[in-house]
């Protein structure tokens, strides 16, 4: 508060009957004498305006010096960083589940390659059987891939008859692959060999 703006209250408000008592009681402004004029009605209007000034200032000061660091501690607070043994041991997780998938769908895979063996279906049927995430969902695939060609075959078969009047007869493959050699084998060895010859060994 400014003496100015105090002088100008006065004198603007000279009329005033509260005003003329109080300046009748004094000679010159002290301390005492404004502290029990800013408890009139006159002097908290006065005055007002500034002490709403002034607050509002400081509120926004200290937003612009602490608020957003109080923001930063309480992101920290709820997400604390990671420790460097943290780190380690949640890429050694990953890792883990990482080789527990792979070996997973390794052992799909050789389950697939038996099926297809079993109804003497090509093996590398078993390369469009993508990644499943259960044994059952393993089977409804392998079920769905064997009735299609269930059905394919029969239908061939019933075509040809009606074109050709007799049976199809199954061309006779020479090999010398045997079962026990091809259960020796691993499941990429496997698919490297031609399929006629996979096939007719397991028909055996």
């Amino acid at each position: 508060m400014k003496l100015e703006d105090i002088k100008k209250f006065f004198e603007d408000n000279k009329d005033n009957q509260e005003v003329k008592e109080y300046l009748g009681d004094l000679k010159v402004i002290t301390p005492e004498g404004f502290k029990a004029f800013i408890k009139t009605k006159e002097g908290k209007d006065l005055i007002q305006p500034d002490i709403d000034a002034f607050h509002t200032k400081g509120i926004e000061a200290w937003k612009k010096n602490n608020l957003q660091t109080l923001i930063e501690e309480e992101i920290s607070r709820r997400n604390p960083p990671q420790t460097e043994e943290q780190k380690r041991l949640a890429k050694l997780e990953a890792d883990l589940a990482a080789e527990r998938k792979a070996r997973l769908q390794e052992n799909f895979r050789n389950k697939a390659l038996l099926f297809l063996g079993d109804k003497k279906l090509n093996p590398k049927l078993a390369e469009y059987i993508g990644e499943v995430d259960s044994e059952e969902a393993l089977n409804i695939k392998l079920s769905g891939i064997a009735d299609i060609f269930t059905e394919f075959s029969q239908n061939t078969a019933k075509e040809y008859q009606a074109l050709n009047g007799r049976k199809i007869d199954k061309p006779v493959i020479k090999t010398n692959l045997t079962k026990e050699a091809l259960k020796a084998m691993t499941p990429a060895q496997i698919m490297e060999l031609p399929s006629d010859e996979v096939d007719a060994v397991l028909s055996q």
